[in-house]
C-alpha cells in the first residue's frame, strides 16, 4: 500500500482556562492596560462561575467602566475555549468602529463588518467562520431578511438598554409622508375618527410649522376594528416598486393583527410592541445572547425590547457602586451665557 502524501494534522484540543487568565495571556496588550478593574474581574468571575452555559445572559456596567473589555474577552473566550463563532453587534457603525480599535488595545483579533453586506471582506467572512476572528457588525448586520451573518453561536449585543429601534425596524413598517403621500393619507383616513380632533386638522392642512414632534397611537380597539380595512389598504398600495417598503410589509403583513400604529405628522409606524426576535434563527439559534448593557432595569424592559422571556442577570458589582471610577467633565453654560449666545 503506497504511503499518502497528504501529511496528517493532529487535531489538539484546546485546555479550558478562565477568563481572568485568558486576559494575562493577552501579551500584546497595551501598556495602558495593565490589569482588569475589580468590578471586571468580578463580572467575568461570576460569569464563568454561573452563567457559562446560561441561553440569555445580561450584563450591567455603567458607560465608561470598561463594559467592552468585559464583552470582547467573554467573546474571545467562547471563540477559543469552544470553538464558536462569535458576533459583537453595536447600534451605530461609528461604535462598531470604535470596539474595533478598542480590540486592538487588547490583543483580541477582531474584524469589521458595517455598511452593505456586498462590500463585506470575504477573506474576514473566512475567518469570523472558522472561528478565527470575532466578527463586529451593527445590529442591522444581524436583524435583516438576510443576513450575512446567518449562524452565529455566541451573540453580544452591545449597548442593549438602548437597541430597541435597532432590533424592531426589521418587523417595523414605516411609511414616510414625503416618499408615500397617498398611502399615508389612506391610512389617516381609515383612522380619522380616532385622532385628536386638533391633531388632525393639523394633518391635513398640511402645514409643517403648526406642527411639534406630537405622536399619537391608535388605541387597541380602534385598530382591530380596522385591521382588515388597513390590511387590504397595504396590499393595494405596496408594491415591488418600492423594494424597501415592500420587504418591511412581507415581513410583518402575517402578524399585523399584533402591530401598533402610531401616527406623526411626517411618518405612520406600524409595528409590534415586542419584536418577535425568536422567529429570526440567525437569533434564535444561536448557543448564547449577551446583552450589554449600562441599566438593566427590573421591570423586564429589557425582556421586551429584545423579545426574550428571561434573561439571567449579573449586575454592576457593589464594589463600583461603593467607590466608582474615572472622571466626567460636565458643562454648565447658563452659568456664564444666555441660550441665544450658545445656541447660535
Amino acid at each position: 500500500m503506497s504511503k499518502s502524501p497528504f501529511k496528517r494534522v493532529q487535531i489538539r484540543k484546546t485546555e479550558e482556562i478562565d477568563l481572568e487568565t485568558l486576559f494575562k495571556d493577552l501579551k500584546n496588550r497595551s501598556p495602558k492596560i495593565r490589569d482588569l478593574f475589580a468590578h471586571q474581574a468580578d463580572i467575568l468571575r461570576e460569569y464563568y462561575k454561573f452563567h457559562r452555559n446560561s441561553r440569555d445572559v445580561g450584563i450591567e456596567l455603567p458607560t465608561g467602566s470598561g463594559k467592552t473589555l468585559v464583552g470582547l474577552l467573554i467573546g474571545e473566550w467562547r471563540r477559543r475555549i469552544l470553538n464558536q463563532r462569535v458576533l459583537y453587534v453595536c447600534p451605530t457603525k461609528q461604535l462598531a468602529h470604535q470596539v474595533h480599535e478598542q480590540s486592538k488595545d487588547y490583543d483580541i483579533d477582531t474584524r469589521i463588518f458595517v455598511g452593505s453586506s456586498k462590500h463585506y471582506d470575504r477573506k474576514n467572512l473566512s475567518l469570523y467562520r472558522h472561528s478565527q476572528t470575532i466578527a463586529i457588525s451593527t445590529y442591522s448586520g444581524l436583524f435583516n431578511i438576510n443576513p450575512e451573518f446567518n449562524d452565529p453561536q455566541t451573540i453580544i449585543l452591545d449597548d442593549a438598554h438602548g437597541a430597541e429601534t435597532y432590533i424592531g425596524s426589521m418587523w417595523s413598517l414605516d411609511i414616510d409622508r414625503q416618499k408615500h403621500l397617498d398611502l399615508y393619507m389612506s391610512i389617516i383616513e381609515i383612522f380619522e375618527k380616532d385622532l385628536p380632533e386638533y391633531f388632525l386638522s393639523v394633518i391635513l392642512r398640511g402645514r409643517r410649522e403648526y406642527v411639534t414632534q406630537r405622536v399619537e397611537k391608535i388605541p387597541f380597539g380602534a385598530f382591530e376594528r380596522s385591521l382588515p380595512v388597513l390590511r387590504e389598504t397595504l396590499n393595494s398600495k405596496i408594491s415591488d416598486d418600492d423594494l424597501e417598503l415592500y420587504f418591511s410589509w412581507l415581513v410583518i403583513q402575517d402578524g399585523l393583527h399584533a402591530c401598533h400604529v402610531y401616527i406623526s405628522y411626517d411618518h405612520i409606524l406600524i409595528r409590534p410592541y415586542i419584536p418577535p426576535t425568536l422567529v429570526h434563527r440567525p437569533f434564535s439559534d444561536a448557543e448564547q445572547r449577551i446583552y450589554m448593557s449600562a441599566t438593566l432595569g427590573r421591570g423586564g424592559e429589557l425582556e421586551r425590547i429584545t423579545g426574550i422571556r428571561e434573561i439571567q442577570r449579573i449586575s454592576t458589582p457593589k464594589i463600583y457602586k461603593s467607590s466608582g471610577i474615572g472622571r466626567r467633565f460636565f458643562i454648565f453654560p447658563d452659568f456664564s451665557l444666555d441660550p441665544d449666545e450658545y445656541n447660535n
